[in-house]
């Protein structure tokens, strides 16, 4: 299921557990999303694919688009080089794409049914991939749970983290794993604690876990203030996790907005901002050197827009952008541009703007389908 639960989706049939090509893999280097081309995810959400599209930073104008063929419902991640597909409900597979030629090395089977939801590769060999569904695995052949640690070249899943083990005790104890974020050796995971069925509203806080990737063991668990957390970013100059959530879109709960976390002590600073101070539900959160950006969605659902607010000032909100469609994600490129997936039918395209004075740079930049997933590398020359 993709983040937001009111989407409903096409699904595919998955792919097998493992394809590789005959070629060699690039060798991933430094576990960081920096580069001088953006790369898009674009999927209309209603058919059976989407497509990866690439952007050059210093020429926006000049996209290249469809390069290769992805599932629907996806996002798209990079580290050390290489380019990582995550095909959610339907397709349930990870997917590594060669920046040089943009073909893909491999697909890897997280078992079907699971719907993973993101992904952090620290190293060529070593990728944390969190399940929102394992409970639904359908492949025989895998033994998945919450959080799966897998080998992108070989394709196997080398171990597995129960994180059900830090919900709640309420009778229907799902971890529903989603956004992920790497710290240094600490990688955090979000875990929303909503029921089986997701049609229903959180009864739970939601939580966040620490794990060690030198042990791969969980060294803690914190219970947040908030409900339903689904995204997480992070500020390096003040140490702190910034957690957005959503808490089934319902402005009358006092228990959506953005979160705190202080990384050193892994102790929660409350609710920095409440989804009613944004005016409406949270979306996803990207933080810059000095402001955070949060997309909002009005609760009639008539308009979307991008809020600023400064690290150092939170109250201070303003408006960078509006649509009339909805907004998945929000990202920040290597020179501190942030760029917008507007799928806006009469706009569709990614939007490039000024964080400081929030005019628009570039864009509307089509890529062919809705732009649903961006991230960064370096030009392959």
């Amino acid at each position: 299921m993709f983040r937001f639960r009111m989407l409903i989706l096409v699904v595919l049939v998955s792919c097998g557990d493992i394809t590789v090509n005959e070629r060699t893999p690039l060798t991933p280097g430094e576990s960081l999303s920096s580069g001088d081309i953006a790369v898009v995810l674009g999927a209309d959400w209603q058919g059976t694919t989407g497509s990866i599209s690439m952007i050059p930073l210093d020429s926006p104008s000049s996209v290249v688009a469809n390069l290769e063929i992805t599932h629907s419902d996806a996002v798209v991640r990079s580290f050390g080089g290489l380019i990582y597909v995550v095909n959610r409900k339907g397709a349930d597979n990870i997917q590594v794409i060669d920046p040089i030629d943009f073909s893909t090395i491999s697909q890897i089977s997280t078992g079907l049914g699971t719907n993973p939801q993101d992904l952090v590769a620290v190293s060529k060999t070593k990728a944390y991939v969190t399940l929102y569904e394992p409970e639904e695995n359908q492949s025989t052949d895998l033994s998945v749970d919450d959080l799966v640690i897998l080998n992108p070249e070989t394709g196997l899943i080398e171990k597995t983290i129960d994180l059900t083990l830090y919900t709640g005790d309420d009778g229907e104890r799902f971890a529903r794993a989603s956004s992920l974020l790497l710290m240094g050796s600490k990688l955090y995971v979000a875990v929303q604690d909503l029921p089986r069925d997701l049609a229903l509203q959180p009864d739970q806080p939601g939580k966040l876990v620490k794990v060690d990737t030198t042990t791969d063991e969980v060294e803690g668990a914190l219970v947040l203030d908030c409900w339903d957390p689904f995204d997480i970013t992070s500020s390096d100059r003040l140490g702190k996790i910034y957690i957005a959530c959503a808490d089934f879109f319902d402005l009358n709960s006092p228990y959506g907005g953005v979160e705190v976390v202080d990384l050193e002590t892994f102790q929660s600073e409350g609710i920095l901002l409440s989804d009613e101070s944004f005016g409406g539900w949270i979306g996803g959160i990207e933080v810059g050197d000095h402001y955070g950006f949060v997309i909002v969605g009005l609760s009639d659902y008539s308009e979307n827009r991008l809020v600023r607010f400064s690290l150092d000032d939170p109250k201070n909100l303003k408006t960078l952008y509006e649509s009339s469609s909805y907004l998945p994600e929000v990202a920040i490129d290597p020179r501190g541009e942030v760029l917008i997936c507007d799928r806006d039918p009469d706009k569709n395209g990614i939007v490039f703007i000024d964080p400081e004075s929030a005019e628009v740079i570039a864009g509307p930049i089509s890529v062919g389908f809705p732009p649903a997933s961006v991230t960064f590398v370096e030009r392959k020359r």
